[in-house]
């Protein structure tokens, strides 16, 4: 369950990051 949560975590921050980099 853990490690869902952080590969979750993990694909939220990148998507997030890179739209924040694209803008």
């Amino acid at each position: 369950v853990i490690y869902f949560v952080v590969v979750m975590a993990v694909g939220l921050w990148a998507m997030f990051s890179t739209n924040r980099g694209t803008v």
